[in-house]
């Protein structure tokens, strides 16, 4: 039968079983015994399997350390976690730095690492002697969870798998399909990137998770490609980041709290019971996105391509709502007179 355990679910069954084993564990153990490598299948796929696992948790930081039989059987050569270099040395943190360290883990909210980040802050809060975190009230960041794209796409890192999935462009709007091999998986400012080299154009492209459209499919075997070592993936993607550009909104009186705290005072002119604020942003579509969700609470007097293109979202919102309803006019009259 086919494994169909995800390759970061293997990784950290792998980490386990190394870390509870009382003795150096051989491959074949491994294979044997951990979950996600299956026994029945070629000895030597197995090793190839557990060679890329290996590489890749040395590559986290995960010291793993090969043990030499003393006997000339290659078979028997073991594996073992340095315990003492793996585990966390003791914590002292004040009340700022858990508030800090809360923030971080809301950056996984309604992703697939929800529960395993608010399971880490838990245990970290235990070691410090206050959790007071007043001093960080108000502060609340937001990455788009993109959570549809973002699983499939770290497992294919961690299987080094190609990837196939229909992306929108930021400015036009147009959708195309790309085939890449994805490289790195990063959070920066608000959303989600995967930095990929592009099999069609035969690039390397940055996308931004919430542009995917529709399901990542991974297709073609795992492993089928090398991801470069030699590129700081962080400093590729500040480099691959649109220019600044600037909007000048019209916030209704007491609405639009997180645009104010993210915008500032302006004088442009405004409709009486609106104030005229000035923002910076980077992708027009998210923003565009963003303000259509503001309904009446927001007008936007420039650019005139981010007021077409929330004019756009809203008339599309109002052809939904005024859609036909079907079923039986009766019920239909008397829910109308409720």
């Amino acid at each position: 039968m086919k494994n169909a355990t995800p390759p970061a679910e293997r990784l950290l069954n792998l980490v386990i079983a190394l870390m509870n084993a009382t003795t150096p564990m051989s491959r074949r153990e491994i294979q044997a015994t951990v979950a996600g490598y299956d026994r029945n299948s070629d000895p030597k796929a197995a090793e190839r399997m557990f060679e890329r696992d290996k590489d890749t948790l040395r590559e986290l930081g995960v010291p793993i350390v090969t043990v030499e039989s003393a006997t000339s059987h290659a078979e028997e050569t073991g594996y073992r976690i340095d315990k003492d270099q793996y585990t966390l040395g003791e914590l002292e943190l004040d009340p700022a730095e858990i508030g800090l360290l809360s923030l971080a883990t809301q950056l996984w909210r309604d992703t697939a690492l929800e529960s395993d980040s608010q399971l880490g802050l838990t245990k970290l809060k235990s070691t410090a002697a206050s959790t007071d975190s007043s001093v960080l009230i108000g502060f609340d960041p937001r990455v788009g969870t993109d959570s549809p794209a973002l699983e499939p796409l770290l497992e294919a890192v961690t299987g080094r798998q190609r990837v196939q999935f229909d992306y929108r462009t930021g400015h036009t709007g147009e959708q195309t399909n790309r085939e890449v091999e994805p490289w790195s998986v990063l959070a920066r400012g608000s959303g989600w990137y995967v930095v990929a080299w592009d099999t069609t154009r035969q690039a390397q492209r940055t996308f931004k998770l919430n542009r995917i459209v529709g399901n990542v499919k991974r297709i073609g075997a795992p492993a089928a490609y090398d991801i470069p070592q030699d590129i700081d993936f962080s400093a590729l993607l500040a480099a691959t980041e649109t220019e600044t550009q600037t909007a000048q909104l019209a916030l209704r009186a007491g609405r639009g709290g997180a645009l104010r705290l993210r915008g500032r005072e302006s004088n442009h002119v405004v409709p009486r019971g609106y104030d005229a604020i000035t923002l910076t942003f980077h992708d027009l579509t998210e923003l565009a996105d963003e303000l259509a969700g503001q309904a009446d609470a927001v007008l936007v007097c420039a650019p005139p391509e981010l007021r077409t293109q929330v004019i756009a979202r809203l008339r599309a919102a109002a052809t939904l709502n005024s859609s036909p309803r079907t079923g039986n006019p009766s019920a239909t009259k008397e829910a109308h007179n409720d």
